[in-house]
Protein backbone atom coordinates (compact mmCIF):
# COMPACT_ATOMS: atom_id res chain seq x y z
CA UNK A 1 0.00 0.00 0.00
CA UNK A 2 1.40 2.96 -1.30
CA UNK A 3 2.06 5.73 1.67
CA UNK A 4 0.58 9.17 1.61
CA UNK A 5 3.18 12.36 1.09
CA UNK A 6 1.70 13.17 4.61
CA UNK A 7 3.05 10.45 6.50
CA UNK A 8 6.33 10.60 4.23
CA UNK A 9 6.63 13.95 6.18
CA UNK A 10 8.38 14.24 9.97
CA UNK A 11 10.04 17.61 10.88
CA UNK A 12 13.45 17.33 12.36
CA UNK A 13 13.82 20.81 14.62
CA UNK A 14 16.76 22.21 16.53
CA UNK A 15 19.37 20.26 15.40
CA UNK A 16 22.51 21.42 17.73
CA UNK A 17 25.35 23.79 16.13
CA UNK A 18 29.09 22.38 17.58
CA UNK A 19 30.97 24.91 18.41
CA UNK A 20 33.63 23.02 16.61
CA UNK A 21 35.10 26.09 14.84
CA UNK A 22 35.15 30.31 14.96
CA UNK A 23 32.39 31.79 12.79
CA UNK A 24 30.44 35.24 11.81
CA UNK A 25 27.29 35.95 13.24
CA UNK A 26 26.24 34.44 9.90
CA UNK A 27 23.75 37.31 9.61
CA UNK A 28 22.59 38.83 6.33
CA UNK A 29 22.88 41.88 4.84
CA UNK A 30 25.55 42.25 7.88
CA UNK A 31 28.44 44.78 7.99
CA UNK A 32 31.93 44.08 5.94
CA UNK A 33 33.53 45.06 8.92
CA UNK A 34 31.76 43.08 10.82
CA UNK A 35 32.37 39.94 9.08
CA UNK A 36 35.98 40.86 8.47
CA UNK A 37 36.64 41.12 12.45
CA UNK A 38 35.13 37.50 12.58
CA UNK A 39 37.27 36.00 10.56
CA UNK A 40 40.37 37.73 12.27
CA UNK A 41 39.01 35.82 15.06
CA UNK A 42 38.39 32.76 13.28
CA UNK A 43 42.42 33.10 11.95
CA UNK A 44 43.33 33.59 16.07
CA UNK A 45 41.22 30.90 17.18
CA UNK A 46 40.53 27.34 15.53
CA UNK A 47 37.88 26.07 18.13
CA UNK A 48 40.03 23.33 19.72
CA UNK A 49 42.94 21.63 19.65
CA UNK A 50 44.99 19.99 17.07
CA UNK A 51 44.35 16.03 16.60
CA UNK A 52 47.23 13.63 18.24
CA UNK A 53 47.16 11.35 14.75
CA UNK A 54 45.45 8.31 13.70
CA UNK A 55 45.04 5.31 15.55
CA UNK A 56 46.41 2.12 13.47
CA UNK A 57 44.11 -0.99 14.83
CA UNK A 58 45.37 -4.37 14.32
CA UNK A 59 43.30 -6.81 11.93
CA UNK A 60 41.86 -3.96 9.55
CA UNK A 61 42.27 -3.75 6.08
CA UNK A 62 41.11 -0.81 4.87
CA UNK A 63 42.05 1.72 2.33
CA UNK A 64 41.84 5.42 0.79
CA UNK A 65 40.75 5.26 -2.89
CA UNK A 66 39.38 7.32 -5.55
CA UNK A 67 35.90 6.64 -6.78
CA UNK A 68 35.29 9.23 -8.44
CA UNK A 69 36.79 13.33 -9.11
CA UNK A 70 36.28 16.08 -11.32
CA UNK A 71 33.76 17.59 -9.14
CA UNK A 72 32.80 21.75 -7.85
CA UNK A 73 31.78 21.51 -4.61
CA UNK A 74 30.19 17.65 -3.85
CA UNK A 75 28.29 17.72 -0.91
CA UNK A 76 26.60 14.82 -0.74
CA UNK A 77 26.31 11.17 -2.20
CA UNK A 78 23.39 9.14 -1.74
CA UNK A 79 22.47 5.62 -2.82
CA UNK A 80 18.60 4.83 -4.42
CA UNK A 81 18.66 1.52 -2.34
CA UNK A 82 17.53 -0.44 -5.67
CA UNK A 83 20.29 -2.63 -6.19
CA UNK A 84 21.66 -0.96 -9.14
CA UNK A 85 24.71 0.16 -7.46
CA UNK A 86 24.26 3.54 -8.76
CA UNK A 87 25.38 6.75 -6.71
CA UNK A 88 24.44 10.46 -6.97
CA UNK A 89 26.86 12.90 -6.09
CA UNK A 90 25.55 16.74 -5.46
CA UNK A 91 27.25 19.71 -6.24
CA UNK A 92 26.53 22.64 -4.09
CA UNK A 93 25.55 24.89 -6.75
CA UNK A 94 22.77 23.02 -7.85
CA UNK A 95 23.94 19.81 -9.94
CA UNK A 96 22.83 16.19 -9.20
CA UNK A 97 25.32 14.08 -11.46
CA UNK A 98 24.37 10.36 -11.84
CA UNK A 99 27.09 7.85 -11.32
CA UNK A 100 27.16 4.16 -12.36
CA UNK A 101 28.56 0.94 -10.17
CA UNK A 102 32.23 1.62 -11.23
CA UNK A 103 32.26 4.97 -11.08
CA UNK A 104 33.69 5.42 -14.68
CA UNK A 105 30.56 6.39 -16.05
CA UNK A 106 28.50 9.69 -15.24
CA UNK A 107 25.64 11.65 -16.77
CA UNK A 108 23.87 14.89 -15.38
CA UNK A 109 21.19 13.84 -13.94
CA UNK A 110 19.48 16.76 -12.45
CA UNK A 111 20.29 20.69 -12.62
CA UNK A 112 18.55 23.38 -10.67
CA UNK A 113 21.36 25.89 -10.07
CA UNK A 114 18.81 28.87 -11.06
CA UNK A 115 16.61 28.10 -7.83
CA UNK A 116 19.50 27.59 -5.84
CA UNK A 117 21.68 30.17 -3.87
CA UNK A 118 24.97 28.30 -3.12
CA UNK A 119 26.68 31.06 -1.00
CA UNK A 120 28.46 30.38 1.93
CA UNK A 121 26.84 26.96 3.56
CA UNK A 122 23.78 27.17 1.47
CA UNK A 123 23.48 25.40 -1.90
CA UNK A 124 21.81 22.12 -2.81
CA UNK A 125 22.97 20.01 0.87
CA UNK A 126 20.99 16.50 -0.01
CA UNK A 127 19.19 14.22 -0.89
CA UNK A 128 17.03 11.19 -0.28
CA UNK A 129 15.48 8.51 -2.35
CA UNK A 130 11.69 7.26 -1.57
CA UNK A 131 11.89 3.81 -0.18
CA UNK A 132 10.14 2.59 -3.34
CA UNK A 133 11.64 4.70 -5.66
CA UNK A 134 12.32 1.59 -7.89
CA UNK A 135 8.56 1.45 -9.19
CA UNK A 136 7.69 5.13 -8.28
CA UNK A 137 10.59 7.11 -9.03
CA UNK A 138 10.51 9.89 -6.73
CA UNK A 139 12.99 11.52 -4.45
CA UNK A 140 14.11 14.79 -2.10
CA UNK A 141 16.10 17.28 -2.27
CA UNK A 142 17.14 19.76 0.05
CA UNK A 143 18.17 23.36 -0.87
CA UNK A 144 18.46 26.84 -0.09
CA UNK A 145 16.40 29.03 -2.87
CA UNK A 146 17.83 32.24 -4.17
CA UNK A 147 17.09 34.35 -1.04
CA UNK A 148 18.88 31.28 1.08
CA UNK A 149 15.82 30.21 2.23
CA UNK A 150 15.24 26.44 3.31
CA UNK A 151 13.29 24.43 0.15
CA UNK A 152 12.37 20.83 0.25
CA UNK A 153 11.08 19.28 -2.88
CA UNK A 154 10.00 16.10 -4.42
CA UNK A 155 11.09 15.09 -8.00
CA UNK A 156 9.61 11.91 -10.30
CA UNK A 157 11.97 9.97 -12.63
CA UNK A 158 9.85 10.26 -16.08
CA UNK A 159 9.33 6.64 -17.48
CA UNK A 160 11.50 3.49 -16.35
CA UNK A 161 13.44 5.36 -12.86
CA UNK A 162 16.36 2.42 -13.72
CA UNK A 163 17.21 4.74 -16.99
CA UNK A 164 15.09 8.07 -17.02
CA UNK A 165 15.46 11.93 -16.09
CA UNK A 166 13.56 13.44 -13.37
CA UNK A 167 12.41 16.64 -15.53
CA UNK A 168 12.85 20.24 -12.92
CA UNK A 169 9.01 20.81 -14.43
CA UNK A 170 8.05 17.47 -12.23
CA UNK A 171 9.58 19.63 -8.98
CA UNK A 172 6.82 19.72 -6.24
CA UNK A 173 7.49 21.85 -2.99
CA UNK A 174 7.14 20.05 0.04
CA UNK A 175 8.15 22.29 2.66
CA UNK A 176 9.28 26.01 2.94
CA UNK A 177 11.71 27.66 5.93
CA UNK A 178 12.65 31.12 5.80
CA UNK A 179 16.01 31.04 7.07
CA UNK A 180 17.41 34.28 9.10
CA UNK A 181 20.94 33.68 8.08
CA UNK A 182 23.44 32.59 5.76
CA UNK A 183 25.00 29.73 8.25
CA UNK A 184 23.93 26.87 10.16
CA UNK A 185 20.90 26.00 8.07
CA UNK A 186 21.21 22.46 8.45
CA UNK A 187 20.95 20.61 5.01
CA UNK A 188 20.49 16.46 5.88
CA UNK A 189 17.18 14.85 4.90
CA UNK A 190 16.79 10.99 5.10
CA UNK A 191 14.07 8.56 5.84
CA UNK A 192 13.77 6.34 8.61
CA UNK A 193 12.81 2.70 9.37
CA UNK A 194 9.33 4.00 10.19
CA UNK A 195 9.14 5.17 6.21
CA UNK A 196 9.18 9.35 7.42
CA UNK A 197 11.45 11.70 5.69
CA UNK A 198 13.25 13.10 8.32
CA UNK A 199 14.59 16.90 7.68
CA UNK A 200 17.28 18.65 10.06
CA UNK A 201 16.93 22.64 9.93
CA UNK A 202 19.62 23.64 11.76
CA UNK A 203 19.45 26.48 14.05
CA UNK A 204 18.80 29.35 12.43
CA UNK A 205 22.77 30.71 12.00
CA UNK A 206 24.26 33.72 13.78
CA UNK A 207 27.33 33.49 16.31
CA UNK A 208 26.53 32.51 20.00
CA UNK A 209 22.86 31.02 19.37
CA UNK A 210 21.76 34.65 18.19
CA UNK A 211 17.66 32.97 17.95
CA UNK A 212 18.40 31.26 21.27
CA UNK A 213 17.24 28.02 19.52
Amino acid sequence: MAMSTARLLALVLGLLALPLIACSDGRRGGDDDDAADDDDAADDDDGGDPCEGVATVAGTDVALATFASGFSSPVHIASPGDGSGRLFVLEQRGRIFELDASGAERREYLRIESNVDSSGEAGLLSMAFHPAFATNGRFYVYYSDGSGDTTVSEFEVDGDPATGLPPVSSERVLLFQAQPAWNHNGGQIAFGPDGFLYIGLGDGGGAGDTYDN
